[in-house]
């Protein structure tokens, strides 16, 4: 969603929490307990591994995840049959801010197959802050869910 969709989608909930209180189904001091207030905790205040993140940090995540698998996996194979030829395990960086990249590269795991794998870096260091890994190499989402984590 682009920040107007969002917008318009958090002013939503917020009318329809205002006109619950309104017509008496609850009231200002029963949001803790309450599953509208839950699910936009969920979608707007979104926890990572216990961490806070916010929509820019998984719009950022996406972009790169999407970005990855058009230049290392462009016919989203998933790993099983031949290797078609376009695939590429070598790492490719990518930029997050003037202070970190990520580099993500695809490795094959004897016992869990095929993996994505993460390493959040100093750009003027190339220090390794952060690695990770997740399955799968054919999943914008599922890369995006990994980058995102590197944010931590």
């Amino acid at each position: 969603m682009n920040e107007q969709e969002i917008k318009t989608f958090k002013d939503f909930f917020s009318k329809y929490c205002n006109q619950e209180v309104a017509k008496g189904h609850c009231d200002n001091n029963s949001c803790t307990n309450c599953p509208i207030n839950a699910a936009y905790e969920e979608i707007f205040n979104p926890v990572v591994f216990g961490h806070p993140t916010d929509f820019s940090i998984m719009d950022t995540a996406y972009n790169i995840a999407k970005e990855h698998l058009e230049k290392a996996n462009p016919s989203m194979w998933d790993g099983d049959c031949p290797m078609p030829s376009d695939f590429q395990q070598n790492v490719f960086t990518y930029s997050i801010d003037d202070l970190k990249g990520i580099s993500i590269n695809f490795a094959l795991d004897a016992n869990a197959g095929w993996l994505h794998c993460c390493e959040l870096r100093e750009k003027d260091t190339g220090k390794t802050l952060y690695a990770i890994s997740g399955y799968g190499i054919d999943s914008i989402e599922d890369l995006a869910d990994t980058i995102g984590c590197c944010y931590i």
